[in-house]
């Protein structure tokens, strides 16, 4: 179950990703990632994606391997940003994805998606134990695992759930600690964009040594890490240009591209809507003038340029990381091993949402705060009120203010017996809480009282109407101008604003074991055999500081409150009534046969077979499969190839999510409004586990040490997969309005007169959204390794190319349209997209002694802004970025040596090409502008030093 890696300290082929690494770390070869040190002898390591192969050089399932060591090299920023330079991996969160929805628990978090099918479909292990979920809806954030004693992580990308269990349908990734450390390491780095912002700053310490007579090892680090982030799109032109897609995708109305979108109904002093100052707009002194229109769009309610508003979120997310690791082993016994290990990481991640909009509200003609020139046109009119639409810029936007703590212990023994057969057992615990503010939402209660000013005509002073009429319902209420941007007292937005919380806390434990060994032979050598079992506990709880149901009290308030008001402007996620829980046991079987050994065209062939039976409390029975087979036909040429059936199970909160209510502004396609309607969601309790057939074949050639090339090609098909069918969903609503109402599609919204008025009356009142075994979902391709090293003037030169081609990305939902997103740049729900080219070289060369210099280039292919057929704009340009390292390495001292780096991330300060999502024209500012994975950040300088001693 293990084999020995002999190489270069910290250096090897595989590193970097060596995808499909033809021999996995065992062959090596100095590169320039960190100048060559004396060879060692390494520990005996297993190979991630199987519990009997012995060596990656037959493993029949494509292994990347990648050195820690040499992608910071490339990117010193986090593993996670790191690992997303490899083109394996497509359409991962982070820090530059969208902003999400305030009040939810998956906001601004580092989750790894393999090839962009569903960052819930990759499993995520620490030194080979599953990692307990972060969020409610089942994603892990990677940036709580601890990295500073990293040694390398193990990406195998292909079908791992006969092995693993659940969620391993497009693969796995094992973040494995070199858990052999001695002496002390020490690293500081600071970045800085060209601009002088997004600063980071990042120092760690680690320490290890052999204890109690050479047979216990002790060893512990701590890392600390802070990244400003950008907090407004503003800060880069792309969101100056606040780029959008607008149009409906179809033939009569194609989507096109736009930069300067602004919302026609809405300013950000406030515009009129109805009456005898109708369209006219507050100016910053209250005053009112002319609206100016900017160019129309086909929707009514989105102008380009004009007197509208927009939105300014934030562009990168602001970070903060506390990263404390700590491990012991003993050897009990010459043939028994003990160990614990205890990891404890705290997050902190904010940006900023969107500004709060006021959409149609009512004020008094007589309010205290107009001018006298306006209440006078507003009397000879006889118009008692009048109706106004505003954006809030002058309070703060919507923001997300999460923290996150993680423990996470591991323990267990392992041992040999016979003389083939080796054994494990383990527990591991973990917890994770988060902690959500939404520190800007607005009471509606208190802003329906603040707006409605009167004169107190006993004082003479400007007081809130309530105030007199029912002083004990909204004690202290502070009077709120409105007319005009920046004329409201800051006292009064404080008033009027509050914090709304969530604590959710998913909790695992984890209980397995594992005997494996050779119980015979066949005349190709002997067949290895594994049995593993596991049970673990998965749990949940949610609880929100209000609920989205909680009303409004309009005791004593004459306008904008009604029975049907919500407590805040923007709802919080219902809580979950006490604790949710599933148990999971799991008995599975792994066995290495050899067929063939020695002969003149097998050298050797290997038949690799899997079976797990899994038992879910909830979600019920699931069985999965692998069957894989390695041929290597002589030294030079191998061939490989896996089948096997996987899946992911519903999560907690796709199970228990109660029903919840939020308000949003989205395009009603019927009516042709941009219109603000309720959006009903919650779980589905009746979810099965979805199911994926994954074929894998491949073949690797390596005449020599020096050069290889490795192809793999992959088939995905996923059927009863779990999807969230969102009303609000142009696809969706589209297949409706075609079937005249009578489309599944159709109850997913809620509209007063039917699916054929266009009338502005038979306006949208509610979407609804649910998580349904629904679709099936397709993807293919190939993933690309050329791999050569050579000298230049007596010295080394590493160069290394990655790609992988993904010509598919189907998903097929019964009665709607097949949408295919590879090649697209945005989708819509819960699909993904990809581009369906990605490739990364790297080029490593050491000019002279102990200066190392590593250029990396990054590249995706055009991509289409939408699956829809019909568009006036082009394709968003391919796009492609250069990263420099510069280290040197100096001695300070016997067997002590520090590097000095410097790296610049986007070299040549490449903009993103412009894109916009077409689910977000409606809300400019606040989505999009580039495509996810590109650098929106541009140049970028970090310098640092790494000690070791």
């Amino acid at each position: 179950m293990t084999f020995k890696l002999t190489a270069l300290a910290g250096v090897s082929l595989c590193a970097i990703g060596f995808a499909n690494c033809p021999s996995a770390m065992a062959q090596t070869s100095p590169t320039a990632a960190a100048p060559a040190v004396a060879m060692e002898e390494l520990e005996e390591i297993i190979v991630t994606g199987s519990r009997v192969i012995r060596s990656g050089d037959n493993s029949p399932t494509p292994v990347t391997v990648v050195a820690i060591d040499d992608i910071l090299a490339t990117k010193p920023t986090t593993v996670f940003e790191a690992l997303n330079e490899l083109p394996v991996f497509s359409g991962s969160r982070g820090q530059t994805f969208n902003p999400a929805q305030p009040n939810r628990s998956n906001n601004n978090i580092a989750a790894l998606n393999l090839r962009n099918i569903g960052p819930t479909r990759t499993l995520v292990l620490f030194d080979g134990m599953r990692v307990p979920a972060t969020t409610t809806d089942g994603l892990v954030d990677t940036n709580m695992i601890p990295q500073l004693l990293l040694k390398r992580v193990d990406v195998v990308s292909g079908g791992a759930s006969a092995v693993y269990g659940s969620d391993a349908v497009s693969g796995v990734v094992n973040f494995v600690t070199d858990s052999n450390f001695n002496g002390l390491k020490a690293q500081g780095q600071f970045g800085t964009s060209e601009k002088g912002d997004a600063d980071a700053y990042d120092v760690g310490i680690a320490y290890g040594q052999e204890v109690l007579n050479d047979r216990g090892h002790i060893q512990f680090s701590y890392q600390y890490r802070k990244d400003d982030g950008l907090a407004y799109r503003t800060d880069r032109p792309l969101g100056d240009d606040r780029w959008t897609l607008q149009g409906q995708g179809i033939q009569t109305d194609p989507y096109y591209l736009v930069a300067g979108a602004t919302i026609a109904t809405h300013t950000f002093g406030g515009r009129i809507n109805g009456g005898v100052l109708n369209g006219l707009r507050f100016a910053e002194n209250g005053t009112l003038v002319p609206f100016v229109n900017g160019t129309a769009t086909s929707n009514a309610a989105i102008q380009i340029g004009g007197d509208g508003s927009y939105h300014d979120a934030s562009l990168k997310a602001g970070l903060e990381m506390h990263q404390a690791y700590g491990r012991f082993d003993y050897d009990l016994t010459d043939s028994i091993h003990g160990f614990v290990q205890a990891t404890y990481s705290e997050n902190t991640t904010s940006s900023g949402f969107q500004y709060s909009q006021l959409n149609n509200y009512t004020f008094s003609a007589n309010n205290a705060f107009l001018n006298p020139a306006i209440r006078s046109q507003l009397a000879a009119a006889n118009q008692t009120t009048f109706r106004m639409q505003r954006m809030l810029r002058d309070f703060d936007r919507l923001n997300n203010d999460n923290k996150a703590t993680q423990y996470f212990i591991n323990s267990g023994l392992e041992g040999d017996f016979g003389d083939n057969y080796s054994w494990k057992v383990g527990y591991s615990r973990a917890e994770t809480k988060q902690y959500g503010r939404q520190n800007a939402n607005i009471h509606l209660g208190r802003l329906a009282a603040a707006l409605d000013a009167v004169v107190d005509p006993a004082t003479g002073r400007t007081v809130c109407n309530v105030s007199l009429t029912n002083p004990s319902a909204y004690p202290g209420c502070v009077p709120l101008n409105l007319f005009g941007e920046g004329n409201a007292d800051p006292a009064a937005i404080a008033y009027v604003m509050g914090q709304t919380s969530f604590e959710a806390v998913n909790a695992m434990d984890d209980v397995m074991f594992s005997v494996g060994g050779s119980p015979f032979s066949t005349w190709a050598g002997e067949v290895t055999v594994a049995l593993s079992g596991e049970f673990r506990r998965n749990s949940l709880t949610y609880t929100a500081s209000d609920e989205p149901t909680e009303r409004a009290s309009c005791t004593g308030i004459r306008f904008n409150c009604t029975a049907a008001t919500l407590e805040w402007i923007n709802s919080p996620i219902a809580s979950i009534p006490g604790e949710v829980e599933e148990t999971v046991g799991e008995g599975a079987i792994e066995a290495n046969v050899p067929l063939l050994a020695d002969l003149d065209f097998a050298k050797a062939l290997n038949l690799n077979l899997a079976a797990r039976h899994t038992v879910y409390e909830t979600a019920g029975k699931a069985d999965t499969w692998k069957v894989g087979g390695d041929w290597q036909v002589n030294d030079v040429l191998r061939f490989r190839g896996t089948i096997s059936r996987d899946i992911r199970a519903p999560t907690l909160y796709d199970l228990f999510e109660p029903q919840s209510v939020a308000r949003n502004t989205y395009l009603d396609l019927l009516t042709g409004l941009s219109v603000e309607a309720d959006v009903i969601r919650g779980g589905n309790p009746d979810l099965v586990p979805e199911k994926a057939l994954t074929k894998t074949l491949g073949f690797v050639v390596k005449p020599d040490n020096d050069f290889s090339i490795a192809l793999d090609w992959f088939d995905i098909e996923i059927t009863d997969a779990i999807t969230a069918i969102q009303g609000n969903d142009q696809a969706v609503q589209r297949v409706c309005y075609a079937s005249g109402g009578t489309s599944s599609a159709c109850s997913f919204q809620v509209r007063p007169n039917g699916y054929s008025s266009t009338a502005a009356s038979n306006v949208v009142t509610a979407w609804r959204q649910q998580m349904l075994n629904y679709a099936e979902q397709r993807t293919k391709g190939a993933d690309l390794e050329v791999n050569y090293a050579t000298d230049v003037n007596d010295r080394s030169l590493n160069l290394r190319l990655f790609g992988t081609y993904q010509p598919k990305m189907t998903y097929i939902t019964p009665g709607f349209p097949t949408e295919e997103m590879a090649g697209v740049a945005y989708a819509s729900g819960n699909k993904m997209a990809v581009p369906k080219w990605r490739f990364t070289a790297t080029a490593v060369y050491e000019p002279i002694d102990d200066l190392t210099t590593t250029l990396s280039y990054r590249w995706r292919s055009s991509l289409k802004h939408a699956p829809a057929e019909y568009f006036n704009s082009p394709k968003i340009d391919a796009a492609g970025y250069v990263n420099l390292n510069l280290n040197y390495r100096i001695k300070v001292g016997e067997g002590q040596t520090a590097d000095l780096f410097f790296n610049v991330q986007n070299l040549f300060d490449k903009e993103p090409e412009p894109g916009a999502f077409f689910g977000s024209n409606t809300a400019p500012g606040l989505y999009g502008g580039y495509v996810i994975g590109d650098d929106p950040v541009g140049r970028y300088f970090t310098s640092g030093v790494r000690y070791r001693f």
